[in-house]
């Protein structure tokens, strides 16, 4: 049905590409402020650093590594914006000194050195000048982030984004509320105005016209009752001569509508709808046509594949909630939910690609004993859960044929009162003779 612009829908169109709007410039703009803030630290840090430099040189001129010349330098540390810690080294000895104690530096050997994982930190070194002094090296550590710009620029970002929720909500809110109120004015669009009787010659819908003309208002697509059947023809005859039931008659309408749509609840629950059912696993009606699949694409990448099988011996007790957290289980477990169907009322079947037998067996096996852990109160043996199990075993072998193994694998499980897991191995030798043999006595 084509959809018509109202007011209505291009207010909600155009909040929309504004909310899309205000979230796009605030996320740019943090971006933006977040990064000149870097760049801005890295010039501060540059102009720390010669500073530094020069107040280290002139302390070192009074007396080098000194009680003046450390209170000195860590009084610029501390007074620092950008500075974390600092590492002085000469000829005797090296001297660390780090803003909050044990964070930035590591001793190795009675040798400072700056640990290696930082984020968003950065090193320098460079050579000092002293008079007297050689090979007398400062290496300092900065932080690139400045946290209290940081949180400032997240804030103005989150309240933007807040803002910008806020006015979407409004604005489903309205849309939904205006939406509510003008649905019985849509519907009454439709109905035909039964207090003027039709003109004589005046095509009624029995005729063949059409339900409405070019140009009338689109609704929602439900047709009235009263304007399908023309209320003119009720107890009378149409034009063409075509004689309606008495009123009488009609009032056996709602009881047929009513098992009408009885029959249609019942039917669209048990058709397949959705590529899930209810149960949060594939119809069972979909098992045959996505089995064929499976065999062909693993028979044209030279895989196996395992088809199984699973029924409940005893399922007086089941029901469907005990159902679905089985399914689910089975779906955690096998992470294979768009390959797991339906099996029957209580069971499923699993198609399990690029594994062999003996690899489906033990799945099954730690399948089985995961579900009498998960659920040991809803059983009264360990048996009550039945496996069958088949292969494709290097065999260009079709669905039907692979689910009637399964079957009749999980069916003698049914029948022994011990096993609950049956198998079945083929022989790949003897199934390629038996095809060359029906080959041969084919005309």
């Amino acid at each position: 049905m084509r959809q018509i612009n109202t007011p209505k829908n291009l207010i909600t169109t155009f909040m929309a590409v504004l909310c899309i709007t205000i979230y796009s410039a605030a996320l740019v703009y943090g971006a933006i402020r977040i990064a000149g803030s870097f760049q801005d630290r890295r010039n501060l840090m540059e102009i720390e650093l010669r500073d530094l430099e020069d107040l280290a040189s002139s302390a070192g001129v009074l007396g080098f590594m000194d009680e003046p010349f450390i209170q000195t330098i860590e009084d610029a540390v501390l007074s620092s914006k950008t500075m974390e810690a600092l590492i002085i080294s000469g000829p005797n000895g090296e001297y660390a000194f780090e803003r909050r104690q044990g964070t930035v530096i590591n001793w190795v050997n009675d040798s400072p050195r700056f640990k290696s994982s930082f984020i968003l930190k950065t090193s320098d070194l460079r050579p000092l000048r002293i008079e007297g002094q050689r090979n007398v090296n400062i290496q300092a550590l900065f932080g690139l982030i400045d946290y209290d710009f940081l949180l400032s620029s997240m804030k103005q970002t989150l309240l933007a984004v807040l803002g910008g929720l806020v006015l979407a909500f409004l604005t489903l809110l309205f849309s939904s509320l205006s939406g509510a109120s003008a649905v019985p004015a849509v519907r009454g669009e439709n109905k035909v105005d039964t207090s003027q009787p039709r003109q004589e010659g005046a095509p009624s819908l029995r005729e063949g016209s059409p339900s409405r003309r070019d140009g009338d208002a689109e609704t929602d697509g439900l047709i009235d009752f009263e304007s399908l059947v023309g209320t003119e023809t009720r107890g009378g005859t149409g034009k063409a001569g075509v004689k309606t039931p008495p009123p009488e008659e009609t009032e056996e309408e709602p009881a047929d509508q009513a098992a009408e749509e009885s029959f249609k609840e019942d039917y669209e629950e048990k058709t397949p709808q959705g590529l899930y059912s209810a149960r949060g696993i594939g119809w069972e009606e979909y098992t045959r046509d996505r089995l064929a699949a499976e065999l062909h694409r693993c028979a044209s990448f030279e895989q196996d594949l395992v088809y199984i099988m699973m029924e409940f011996r005893n399922d007086n007790s089941l029901d469907e909630d005990f159902f679905r957290q089985f399914a689910g289980v089975a779906v955690e477990f096998y992470n294979l939910r768009d390959l797991i169907f339906e099996l029957g009322e209580w069971g499923i079947s699993i198609i399990y690609p690029n594994i062999d037998l003996d690899q489906g067996f033990v799945k099954s096996e730690e399948f089985h004993n995961r579900i009498l852990t998960r659920f040991a109160g809803a059983f009264r043996s360990n048996n009550d859960l039945c496996i069958g199990i088949s292969s494709r075993a290097g065999r260009l072998i079709d669905a039907e044929r692979l689910i009637f193994e399964a079957r009749e694998a999980m069916r003698r499980a049914m029948d022994d009162p011990v096993t609950h897991i049956v198998a079945f191995k083929s022989d790949p030798e003897k199934y390629r003779n038996f095809i060359a043999s029906q080959s041969k006595q084919l005309p």
